[in-house]
């Protein structure tokens, strides 16, 4: 049957087929799954392990050479799996990439709130995400 492509993915009948059986997944503070947004794909990092089936996530900007990280939104399973790329950023990473955003948008770097709730999140590691 060959393969079938899917919100910028590519997918085999089969793996199409084990998709449906999967019901839940591991996510970590720090994973990177792809989205693709208007004809493009973008890389997200994972903000906040959320509660339920829904969890926060940044999109990853390069401007002027560095990462940045922008909008945290609220994404679920269908999103992210499996969109996983295997990577994983540590919350250093992270809080520098805010960092930038917010200097080169606001002059400023993260609020002190945003950055222990990052921290908060790193401790948590990871959870379980239901499909």
């Amino acid at each position: 049957m060959g393969l079938i492509y899917s919100n910028s993915m590519i997918y085999s009948p089969q793996m199409s087929a084990e998709n449906e059986k999967i019901s839940q997944i591991e996510i970590h503070f720090g994973d990177i799954f792809i989205r693709p947004f208007k004809n493009e794909l973008l890389k997200h990092v994972i903000t906040n392990l959320g509660h339920g089936s829904y969890f926060f996530a940044a999109v990853i900007q390069i401007i002027n050479g560095e990462e940045n990280l922008f909008h945290s939104g609220t994404y679920g399973f269908g999103d992210i799996y499996p969109k996983m790329t295997g990577e994983r950023w540590s919350l250093e990473r992270i809080i520098q990439a805010y960092d930038r955003y917010y200097k080169n948008r606001f002059n400023i770097l993260l609020p002190d709130e945003s950055r222990q709730t990052l921290i908060k999140q790193d401790r948590r590691g990871s959870r379980i995400l239901p499909k």
